[in-house]
């Protein structure tokens, strides 16, 4: 597939469909179904809309770039296999996994610790949502260890007993625990099963521009203490 741009009412694909590289589909206000499964080789582009995949396949060279108001309902699966960190881009769009049972996600993300600044560049969402009694199996797509999922909300809609139908696969989740949506986590850290962490995430990486100042200050203190230590005793009269 070259090019297809929907813009309004409803479309739906029945059969699998995938977007070759260098393929583009841009969904800008319609309602796009993929009754069939979705691979995405090129751009898949939402600006802003509804999305829903039966299962959602992203290969290598494929990312997705959404925003405010852009949803990915997924029944199924989201197999992640994109290396575009750079230009993948959902850090404010949501993912709904509301029907289907169990599904599997793939975690492209790196772990860059508790800092909410891990999302920029790093396949983050805005929203993670879960349906009532559906079941999350987070499986790292990279052969490095040292996998990460950072969403902004994490919408559990069975509350905290939901937590204990992710499978973390050894990887944590990071949230934000400033969102308001977040409020039931009580901005705690929470133990998976599988062995990761759901964790807020609160602690903001210093800029260059705080800390190399404070450090450069602190070394100047220290040079002046020096200084002075080492200069000889004044005779008193």
């Amino acid at each position: 597939m070259a090019s297809l741009e929907a813009a309004g009412g409803r479309v739906t694909f029945f059969g699998h469909v995938t977007n070759s590289q260098p393929g583009r589909i841009k969904n800008s206000g319609a309602t796009l179904h993929f009754l069939g499964g979705f691979t995405n080789e090129g751009l898949f582009q939402s600006d802003p809309a509804d999305n829903y995949f039966s299962t959602l396949e992203v290969m290598e060279m494929g990312y997705l770039v959404a925003g405010l108001g852009d949803r990915f309902f997924v029944t199924g699966d989201l197999f992640n296999h994109s290396t575009r960190h750079q230009d993948w881009d959902t850090v404010l769009a949501e993912l709904l996994f509301l029907t289907g049972g169990i599904h599997i996600l793939d975690v492209n993300g790196t772990d860059r610790g508790a800092y909410v600044t891990g999302r920029r560049n790093n396949f983050a969402w805005g929203l993670l949502r879960l349906g009532l009694g559906q079941s999350l199996v987070l499986r790292d797509a990279s052969s490095a260890p040292g996998g990460a999922f950072y969403t902004g909300v994490l919408m559990l809609d069975g509350g905290l007993d939901q937590i204990g139908l992710i499978d973390s696969g050894g990887l944590n989740i990071y949230y934000d625990p400033t969102q308001a949506g977040n409020a039931y986590l009580l901005g705690a850290a929470w133990q998976l099963t599988g062995g990761g962490w759901l964790a807020p995430a609160d602690t903001p990486v210093p800029e260059p521009h705080t800390f190399i100042p404070a450090a450069l200050a602190v070394l100047a203190l220290l040079a002046a203490a020096a200084r002075r230590k080492a200069s000889p005793a004044r005779p008193t009269a």
